[in-house]
């Protein structure tokens, strides 16, 4: 099964981009029930899962993820978590689950198998057994929403913990928080729009402008540098 992702796209539109780009290398096209779309062409298999024809709760998507026993773990738009082991759906949403709000920016696993899911009310992590949620009130995290995740080879999570008037980059290792600003880091504005973490444990900030300020930051070690539109080829200073 092949899988292409678009973050932060409507479900249906992917499905539609999909089917125009690929229309003339259509070969097939089967329904499974509850099993999804499958589309053979000439470069191979494609499967196409919506609401239609799996257990998917909406068409909307944000994030999915992979965890290790291949597990897909798919973050909706308003309705929770769906998760599909390739024959069974399951889905978690905030009657269900104690997953602190239906929408979800973002998804990651740890390398403990710990799946971590940016809400808009808060960071959830599910142990396999039970969720254990972060939220202002019971953590340093000064907003609820959690729009980025990223997970380093030490096992620490970068969150993006922020909007334009507070909050910022933040960093939790399982006991110890850490939140970076431009107070006291060259972060260059609090909001967040994306984090990666590259296999040289490199952490890649994007942020969003905000009053002429923004960029990109890299996050070598020690090392912190900024691109923006001053010092690089970038067009904009939002990423």
């Amino acid at each position: 099964m092949m899988i292409r992702v678009i973050n932060c796209l409507p479900f249906f539109f992917i499905v539609l981009s999909i089917i125009r780009c690929m229309s003339p290398n259509i070969t097939e096209i089967q329904e499974w029930q509850g099993q999804g779309q499958k589309i053979k062409t000439i470069f191979g298999e494609l499967t196409i899962f919506d609401t239609s024809n799996s257990e998917l709760p909406e068409n909307f998507i944000y994030d999915i993820a992979f965890d290790k026993n291949d597990n897909i773990w798919v973050g909706s738009w308003s309705k929770g978590i769906a998760v599909f082991n390739g024959n069974v759906w399951k889905n978690f949403d905030t009657i269900n689950s104690n997953i602190p709000n239906g929408t979800i920016y973002t998804i990651i696993a740890d390398c403990k198998n710990h799946i971590w899911c940016g809400t808009a009310n808060g960071l959830a992590k599910f142990d396999g057994t039970s969720w254990t949620v972060f939220k202002p009130e019971n953590s340093p995290m000064q907003v609820p929403a959690v729009a980025t995740i990223g997970i380093d080879k030490e096992n620490t999570i970068w969150l993006s913990c922020g909007n334009v008037l507070e909050g910022g980059l933040m960093t939790f290792d399982g006991k110890n928080w850490e939140l970076y600003t431009p107070e006291n880091s060259i972060l260059p504005c609090r909001a967040i729009d994306k984090i990666l973490i590259d296999e040289n444990n490199v952490k890649w900030i994007g942020t969003i402008q905000y009053q002429g300020n923004g960029g990109l930051v890299k996050i070598k070690g020690k090392i912190w540098k900024l691109y923006n539109k001053s010092n690089s080829i970038m067009p904009y200073n939002s990423v």
